[in-house]
């Protein structure tokens, strides 16, 4: 299966209509650099929201360096995989310096990107986090954790495309879900797209300077209380996500994209909404 998006844009299009059904009134929207910003972009500006980045990354060892042993976020928070870092047999001194490698990289994307700080914008706010796809769910589960350590009200986590690992970690950690497409047999995040070019620094700093003229001057209004981060994970107001039907996708997700014309996209949506093991998702 190939397509099911154009490209990055055509898929923060379609899922900046889905989000705007959800969200209502002020919020933050939050991506994933790299590829996550071009995808939240339509999503803040469909919002009217402020749009900046939130830092987290995997942690991988030089021996396997697309197998995520942790992720890191930017305030230097760790969350290790010990059985996966046992297994692979890997010393105290590896894993540290691996630790290291990932926090100079934020570092480093902190200082080009000069993106607006996130951790200030949250104390009683809604944040929408943003990716291009999740594969493992890890760094978006970082991500919450790092939003909810910040005083985030609450946490919407909204993806094109997502594995059902994935989506069954997040609906756990987040208090909404919307992924327009959740696969049991997920194989990459650029499998759901046309074009997946790599995303570049610049292209990461045009767009959050595109953003910036975009906001209004002020800033949404902070709630007086939030709740603890225990409190609110125990919430029985979370929302939880729930797949729709073949005939649910086809009502709602396919006439978002009925007007395509490119005859790969609507080979490939079609294709979805009949393979086992796919489908949409929604908030339920």
């Amino acid at each position: 299966m190939r397509g099911i998006y154009q490209d990055r844009q055509d898929a923060g299009a379609v899922l900046a209509a889905e989000v705007a059904k959800v969200v209502k009134g002020s919020c933050v929207v939050a991506a994933i650099p790299r590829g996550g910003i071009v995808v939240a972009a339509p999503v803040a500006e469909r919002l009217k929201a402020p749009l900046t980045l939130t830092y987290t990354r995997k942690i991988a060892l030089p021996d396997a360096p697309e197998l995520a042993v942790g992720t890191l976020d930017e305030d230097g928070e760790a969350i290790l995989d010990s059985d996966l870092i046992e297994r692979m047999g890997a010393g105290g001194e590896e894993v540290e310096a691996a630790r290291a490698r990932v926090r100079a990289e934020i570092e480093r994307q902190r200082s080009l990107y000069e993106a607006p700080p996130l951790a200030p914008r949250l104390t009683g706010n809604t944040l929408v986090l943003v990716d291009d796809g999740l594969a493992t769910g890890f760094t978006m589960r970082a991500a919450i954790r790092f939003a909810r350590r910040h005083g985030a009200h609450e946490v919407v986590v909204a993806a094109p495309c997502a594995s059902s690992h994935a989506a069954r970690m997040i609906e756990r950690e987040a208090d909404r879900f919307i992924c327009m497409l959740v696969d049991e047999m997920f194989l990459a995040v650029g499998s759901y797209y046309l074009e997946f070019d790599p995303v570049s620094d610049d292209e990461v700093r045009a767009v959050l300077r595109e953003a910036a003229k975009r906001e209004r001057p002020a800033q949404p209004a902070l709630r007086s209380s939030s709740p603890s981060s225990a409190a609110h994970a125990a919430s029985s107001s979370r929302r939880r996500v729930r797949p729709w039907s073949s005939s649910d996708w086809r009502a709602s997700v396919s006439s978002t994209l009925r007007s395509r014309s490119s005859p790969s996209v609507r080979a490939a949506r079609s294709s979805a909404s009949t393979r086992p093991g796919m489908a949409a998702a929604r908030v339920a």
